[in-house]
């Protein structure tokens, strides 16, 4: 078992994640996501010839990642094998040589994909798009959450990043920081009243889009491919919302209406967004915090996101010398 149930900090209908390990399988590396009595599992299967190559390679690739066996909680290894495995990956996953090839860079990556994102929100501006200008300065810091987390070596749950987050940042001392980025994404003061209308809009834009895929042969075909697909996209959610954490519904209904269009082109839907079904740009853009979009909102969050990430950029170089400090 891993997860937020391995880790003991799992909420009131937290997912239930497992990876099975097996001697043989017609994959090497398989994921597959269901309902059962209200709770969704998640299961991940691995041949242990795959585990035991990533642990030679030191997890220099994905499939496998560290997080599909470290941490854990073993339910049935009479070999004690699935224990020595997750014992070397949490070396692995502790070791410099991890941190620099795999987190470091990965944030390194994150800045230039901001720096980028904020070029093009730059540019829109000009032809007048203030809408893509708004979405592409809040795509600039739409991430930095997670990697902040990473580059701690914090945790990650992708339900309470949110919370995660701002707990990180108090203890370096940038509770302002943290707000000012939430401030930035239109996550300001949110509260129970306020998260239930962002939740109804991706609601809707969820109920529609189903209707509307179901009468699409190619999401027909695809969904036989990937049959647990479409639930991935609000199977935590309302979880979150009953147990008080709205800063974290707000902050995943962006990602889970992004999942809605990576689907909807992964079939072939490019044109963006789709006329049909009816209301479905009106709802995209709630979702996204994007309906009031104008020249002065979009200034003034493209000014907030450049200094933002160069406020994190800075506390990014401070958690790298830290984090080598400790490792030594």
């Amino acid at each position: 078992m891993t997860g937020s149930l391995a880790k003991g900090d799992a909420r009131v209908g937290s997912d239930i994640d497992m990876t099975i390990v097996l001697n043989q399988a017609d994959k090497s590396y398989s994921f597959e996501r269901m309902k059962i009595e209200g709770r969704y599992l998640e299961i991940i299967c691995i041949t242990l010839d795959t585990l035991k190559k990533a642990i030679e390679s030191g997890y220099d690739g994905f499939p496998p990642g560290p997080w599909d066996v470290y941490p854990c909680k073993v339910l049935h290894d009479p070999q004690g094998i699935l224990k020595d495995i997750s014992e070397k990956t949490g070396k692995i996953w502790n070791s410099r040589e991890y941190y620099e090839r795999e987190i470091k860079k990965k944030a390194l990556k994150s800045l230039q994909d901001a720096d980028k994102a904020l070029e093009k929100a730059g540019e829109s501006i000009k032809r007048k798009d203030y809408t893509s200008a708004i979405d592409s300065s809040r795509s600039a810091l739409g991430s930095w959450a997670g990697t902040i987390l990473e580059t701690t070596r914090t945790p990650l749950s992708a339900s309470k990043i949110a919370s995660l987050f701002k707990n990180v940042m108090r203890e370096f001392g940038e509770n302002d920081l943290a707000d000012q980025l939430f401030s930035a994404l239109d996550m300001k003061d949110i509260d129970e009243e306020e998260a239930g209308k962002r939740l109804d809009n991706l609601e809707q834009l969820l109920s529609i889009s189903r209707n509307f895929l179901l009468d699409n042969p190619k999401f027909r075909e695809y969904i036989a491919k990937h049959p647990s697909r479409p639930d991935f996209l609000d199977s935590w959610i309302n979880p979150m919302f009953e147990a008080g954490y709205y800063l974290d519904v707000v902050f995943n209904i962006p990602y889970h209406a992004g999942l809605l269009r990576f689907l909807l082109e992964e079939i072939g839907i490019t044109e963006w967004p789709p006329k049909n079904p009816k209301s479905f740009a009106e709802l995209y853009s709630k979702c996204n915090n994007l309906d009031e979009a104008n020249q002065d909102l979009a200034n003034n969050t493209l000014e907030e996101s450049v200094s933002i990430i160069a406020k994190l950029k800075e506390l990014l170089q401070t958690i790298f010398e830290r984090q080598m400090y400790e490792d030594k």
